[in-house]
C-alpha cells in the first residue's frame, strides 16, 4: 500500500502519486496559518489590544507574501539544482514537494506551542516601545529556555525537511539522492542561518 503521506517516505510517496501540488499547497498553506495564528496569540498575549488588529493583518499579509516566494524560491532551487530542464520532473512537481518539506514544521509545531504558551502565561506587557519591550522580555530567563527549545525542534524539522527534498525531488525529476541532497542541503544551510541571524 502507498504511503499516505511522504513524511517518512517520500520516495514511496511522490513514486506513486502523479498528482501532488494540491496536496503539497495545502501543506505550505496549513503551515502559514498556523504560524500566523501563533503569532497572533503571541501579540495579542504581550500587547494591550489597541492596535493588535492591524498588527495581525499586517503579520498575515506578510507572511503570506514572503512565504509564497520562499516556496518558489526553494522550489526553483531544488528543480535547477537537480537537473531543470534535462530532468523528468517539471517546476510543478518541484513546488509540490517543496510544500510537503513543509510538513516537518507542523509536526514541531504543537509541542513548541505548547511549550511557548506555558512560557507566554508568565508575561503581559503594556507597553508599546520596541526598546522597552525589547528590554523587559531578555530580563525574563525563562524565554531563553523557550529559545532553546525552538530552537532544537526547529533543526529536526530542518533535517527533516532536508530529507524530503532530496527523497521527493529524487523521484519527481528521476535522478538519484546523491544530486537532490546538494540543493537540499544548502536550502537547510539557509533556513538554519536564517533561523539564528534572522530577524
Amino acid at each position: 500500500m502507498p504511503p499516505r503521506t511522504p513524511l517518512f517516505d517520500p520516495a514511496g510517496y511522490f513514486e506513486t502519486r502523479s498528482e501532488t501540488l494540491q496536496q503539497g499547497l495545502a501543506v505550505f498553506v496549513a503551515y502559514t496559518l498556523l504560524e500566523v495564528v501563533w503569532l497572533s496569540v503571541v501579540i495579542w498575549q504581550l500587547f494591550v489590544p489597541d492596535n493588535t488588529l492591524a498588527m495581525t493583518l499586517n503579520l498575515l499579509v506578510t507572511s503570506a507574501t514572503l512565504g509564497g516566494i520562499t516556496l518558489l524560491v526553494v522550489a526553483a532551487i531544488m528543480h535547477f539544482g537537480s537537473g531543470g530542464a534535462n530532468a523528468s520532473g517539471s517546476h510543478t512537481d518541484a513546488v509540490a514537494v517543496a510544500g510537503w518539506a513543509y510538513a516537518p514544521n507542523i509536526v514541531v509545531f504543537v509541542p513548541t506551542a505548547l511549550y511557548g504558551w506555558r512560557q507566554l502565561q508568565q508575561l503581559t506587557y503594556t507597553t508599546f516601545t520596541p526598546e522597552e519591550l525589547t528590554a523587559d522580555i531578555a530580563a525574563v530567563p525563562a524565554l531563553s529556555e523557550l529559545a532553546a527549545v525552538q530552537l532544537i525542534t526547529a533543526f529536526i524539522a530542518i533535517l527533516w525537511s532536508i530529507y524530503l527534498l532530496t527523497h521527493g525531488i529524487s523521484k519527481t525529476h528521476s535522478v538519484l539522492p546523491k544530486i537532490t541532497v546538494v540543493p537540499a542541503f544548502f536550502i537547510g544551510i539557509g533556513s538554519f542561518i536564517l533561523l539564528v541571524f534572522g530577524p
